[in-house]
């Protein structure tokens, strides 16, 4: 891994506060988020912006929702790059630092500055984005022999443990209550988080997709009682205490990790749309055909924001309407994510974008001449995503 450009100081340190969980309404999240273990998600802030103090997944928590409470000023500016190798990974930030696939493995990099904490070779690809769980990261690797699930500390380059899945390929894992749960090319498998030992072992239908980038940022959804399985053609629940196979819905083309809201699951299919899901039974609740989303929607309390073709779309979840549609004028292979009232994208027409909560008003743009092909991090007053150019770039919220 290159060395990185420190571009300018941050300033003083961000105070911790409480997370705000009085928010209602169907798509309410803060409250199911603390039930599925993600109650580190806290956050920082100075008065003019709260950011949560992590973002230990791509989609933010084990709900996959994309949202998080807090307030993002409108000035943004780049402050560090640094040299990966390696653009489309969608990064993570974990106890003060950033976790990413590089060229020659996976390292950890400094949130403020940007400098490298450690890095570990790990003779082959970081074939999906990792994810993170006390002070652990958990990383999905692809090597000449096959697929390996590695555990770090985020303090040591040297592995906690190591699965070997010779025959099987990676999506992204989740963690809740000590278990990492991943789901392979042909099983789901339960692993305990300390030892990395396989504690249970579900055959699930075969998921064949051949391109990296396309599954890089699949992943499990969990609930405090089930586990949401995402398939080629289909999710599955099952449950967490039995482990056993609730329901099943089909979808056509599932290439977007499945999204728990309170007693609803979206799921969401390039060839059907969005489908609104009862976790309990599987009954199709609502059926919104007209979205082709490639990725993950990102959820707030009030709605669903989904992409759909070259755009991101605005969807009413009570009625299935669009409301709002901003054009990013290119294929999108990142998700959107919502930080209090700003939606953040990006595609490969455009650079990453911050816009209102309507689409409508566009509050900044960065790195308009770049692709944008990883999912953003949001923590700590700053966004971190990864450019095809193979640098991660780290962009600091300004008062």
């Amino acid at each position: 891994m290159k060395n990185h450009i420190s571009l300018e100081k941050f300033g003083e340190c961000m105070r911790t506060e409480g997370i705000n969980s009085s928010r209602r309404g169907f798509l309410a999240v803060a409250g199911s988020v603390l039930l599925a273990g993600c109650s580190e998600m806290a956050f920082s802030g100075t008065s003019n912006s709260t950011t949560p103090t992590s973002w230990p997944s791509v989609q933010a928590n084990t709900q996959n929702t994309g949202f998080t409470d807090g307030a993002l000023p409108s000035n943004v500016s780049e402050t560090w790059i640094f040299s990966t190798g390696r653009g489309w990974l969608s990064p993570i930030i974990t106890d003060g630092g950033v976790v990413t696939g590089t060229v020659d493995g996976v390292g950890m990099v400094e949130l403020e500055t940007g400098g490298l904490r450690w890095e570990h070779g790990v003779g082959g690809v970081v074939s999906a984005s990792p994810t993170a769980s006390a002070e652990r990261v958990y990383v999905p690797v692809q090597t000449k022999q096959g697929s390996q699930l590695l555990a770090y500390h985020t303090r040591d380059k040297e592995p906690l443990w190591t699965v070997d899945l010779p025959d099987e390929k990676l999506f992204s894992p989740s963690v809740s209550d000590r278990i990492v749960f991943v789901r392979t090319s042909e099983r789901l498998l339960w692993i305990d988080s300390e030892s990395g030992d396989v504690l249970h072992q579900t055959d699930v239908p075969t998921f064949e997709v051949g391109a990296q980038k396309a599954r890089k940022d699949i992943s499990i959804a969990i609930d405090e009682s089930r586990v949401y399985v995402p398939n080629e053609n289909s999710v599955s629940a099952y449950s967490r205490e039995s482990r056993t196979h609730l329901w099943t819905v089909p979808s056509r083309k599932v290439r977007a990790s499945p999204t728990v809201h309170e007693s609803t699951v979206v799921v969401a299919g390039v060839n059907d749309g969005i489908l609104a899901v009862a976790a309990d039974t599987g009954e199709v609740q609502q059926h919104w055909r007209d979205p082709t989303p490639w990725t993950s929607p990102a959820a707030t309390d009030t709605a669903l924001y989904a992409t759909d073709g070259f755009a991101i779309v605005k969807i009413d979840p009570e009625t299935g309407k669009r409301i709002s549609k901003h054009d990013l004028q290119g294929d999108i292979y990142s998700s959107p994510v919502v930080v209090g009232d700003t939606v953040i994208a990006g595609s490969i027409g455009r650079g990453l974008m911050g816009l209102g909560r309507d689409l409508q008003s566009q509050r900044w743009v960065m790195d308009e001449a770049f692709n944008t092909e990883s999912t953003p991090a949001v923590a700590n007053g700053h966004v971190v995503v990864n450019h095809p150019d193979g640098t991660l770039r780290g962009y600091h919220f300004e008062p």
